[in-house]
């Protein structure tokens, strides 16, 4: 094995214990899916399933990865690129040599009478240091008056968000606008300037931070609302939006097979994942204590879609809730989130989660006193004590493997 294929192994291993989802031996095409989202959210590189699928050895690969990709999967494991995390692995080898394996070297001690002398010639070469250090001291960040806010150009989607920002009265060498707390999603801006400007493409909740060299001084949320629900077939990195006139029925609310066929959608290369959103600040409620309630149904069960995975995402200020729903035979391969604690079907019992779409499917989740349960058709499908809360709930995203149709949604404090 040479060392950028000894590299690559290291690195898939630690993306796989960042992930949590089990041995990657037993992946199946939904978990590379969901990687690649991952990848997507984190590095703004868009990875195929295809790519991700030979690297981990699923289809054979007997070129060398771009560089591009390397870096990908190096910023995702939490390394600045792929040569700095090649040169960690490189390093812990070889900081990892057994000591028998080495020539040892013992030195003869000085003798007594030059030990002033050498004591006496180290002092007088570290003075020099000593004051250049004192004349490079850099004083404690210190700031005042800072600001942060937001507006947008326009309403609806797509729209361009214009971050504010005051820094002035600030002493830091380097600003930045964070987002997601990502640092990988750190943009460096100009202090003397008041104006950073960001297009968003799909709605929700995109936290902010200020960035004082390397202190976050200030959050601010960014909530990217919808004039009642809005529908959109999920394409990187700009989705297909469906006019309202096109799929507008007000009971249940849908995205069909039809509306997909006047997108030019291609269900036998890939079937595609399609949202109803809901995001509006009268909404919020607390994600400590609160009942959602949700009527709906995958109405899809074609090539790759035969699972009908379908996922109702709620979507906190600090981060998210997913509920997953599919076929019952197709459970091992569900993810729940509760309060960003991820429950993985391979190694959880997930089963109450699995449904039959032929009727419409009833959904109740309730969080109070630190505890999650959700219902199924009236059972109790999951339950797990939830030790964070995700902030304040301010929408919902509903998807669908191919299509589907939301007859109730409801979401109030408890």
């Amino acid at each position: 094995m040479n060392k950028e294929e000894h590299s690559l192994k290291k690195c898939r291993k630690v993306i796989e214990k960042k992930l949590a989802w089990g041995s990657s031996e037993r992946w199946q095409n939904q978990d590379f899916e969901n990687l690649s989202e991952r990848i997507f959210e984190e590095t703004r590189v868009q990875l195929s399933i295809s790519t991700l699928k030979r690297l981990w050895g699923k289809i054979p690969y007997d070129s060398t990865p771009n560089l591009g990709t390397l870096n990908a999967l190096a910023q995702f494991a939490g390394y600045d690129n792929w040569r700095v995390f090649s040169s960690a692995q490189m390093l812990q080898v070889t900081t990892d040599t057994p000591k028998s394996s080495l020539n040892v070297f013992v030195p003869t001690p000085i003798p007594y009478h030059l030990r002033f002398s050498v004591a006496l010639c180290l002092f007088i070469l570290l003075i020099p240091r000593s004051l250049s250090a004192f004349w490079n001291y850099t004083p404690n960040l210190q700031y005042h008056h800072i600001s942060l806010s937001s507006h947008f150009a326009t309403t609806g989607l797509p729209n361009t968000a214009f971050i504010t920002y005051d820094v002035t009265h600030s002493n830091a060498d380097s600003v930045f606008i964070q987002q997601n707390y990502d640092t990988h999603q750190r943009t460096k801006v100009d202090k003397h300037k008041c104006q950073w400007a960001q297009t968003y493409y799909t709605p929700g909740v995109y936290p902010i931070q200020l960035v004082l060299n390397d202190s976050v001084i200030q959050n601010h949320d960014l909530i990217i609302e919808t004039d009642g629900w809005l529908r959109m077939m999920d394409k990187k990195p700009i989705p297909v939006y469906f006019p309202k006139n096109q799929v507008e029925h007000p009971n249940p609310i849908s995205i069909t097979v039809a509306d997909l066929a006047q997108a030019n959608t291609n269900f036998f290369q890939a079937v595609p994942w399609v949202s109803l959103f809901k995001v509006q600040k009268k909404m919020a409620v607390p994600s400590q204590h609160f009942v959602m309630e949700a009527s709906l149904r995958n109405t899809f069960r074609k090539g790759d879609g035969v699972c009908q995975q379908t996922k109702i995402t709620l979507l906190g200020t600090k981060g998210t809730t997913i509920i997953p729903l599919c076929a019952k035979g197709c459970v091992a391969d569900l993810q729940v989130v509760a309060n960003n604690r991820v429950f993985d079907g391979h190694t959880e019992d997930l089963s109450g989660l699995g449904v039959d779409f032929k009727d419409w499917v009833e959904v109740r989740c309730e969080v109070k006193s630190h505890l999650m349960t959700v219902f199924v058709n009236k059972k109790m499908a999951f339950s797990r004590p939830v030790e964070h809360n995700i902030g304040t709930i301010v929408g919902t995203r509903i998807q669908f493997l191919g299509a589907g149709e939301v007859k109730r949604f409801d979401l109030k404090p408890l």
